[in-house]
């Protein structure tokens, strides 16, 4: 691996981040005005407590990919810096720790667990 895809890893990923983050606040605010809005019938929806379990774990899996990706481009911005700090050429080839991707590995597979445990969830309470 060259040290210029480090950079551009970083890169991919904290756009990725940016884009997570704004989906996130707009999902909030979405939510907020369907169920805040009004009184006991909002936006045409009753409220039911029953939409707390799936209201849950949507934004826990929201909140999970952003860290992913939050982790994923401080970690690849992290090697970059100490690499060039190190006087490594972009063009150079470099070998990173495989170990740099652990926290990200997790937080995918938390974030799609979280997801399956909704559907899970979802299909238990129906009964």
């Amino acid at each position: 691996m060259k040290l210029e895809e480090a950079k551009t890893t970083f890169y991919e990923a904290s756009a990725t981040l940016s884009d997570n983050a704004r989906k996130l606040c707009f999902a909030g605010i979405a939510i907020v005005w369907i169920f805040k809005v009004g009184d006991k019938n909002a936006g045409g929806i009753a409220f039911s407590r029953e939409l707390l379990w799936p209201l849950g774990a949507f934004v826990s899996g929201l909140a999970l990919d952003v860290l992913q990706y939050f982790y994923k481009s401080t970690a690849w911005w992290l090697y970059y810096r100490l690499k060039h700090k190190a006087s490594i050429a972009d063009d150079e080839d470099v070998d990173p720790p495989g170990i740099i991707n652990f926290l990200t590995f997790v937080f995918f597979y938390a974030k799609l667990n979280v997801k399956y445990l909704q559907r899970k969830l979802r299909t238990l309470k129906r009964g």
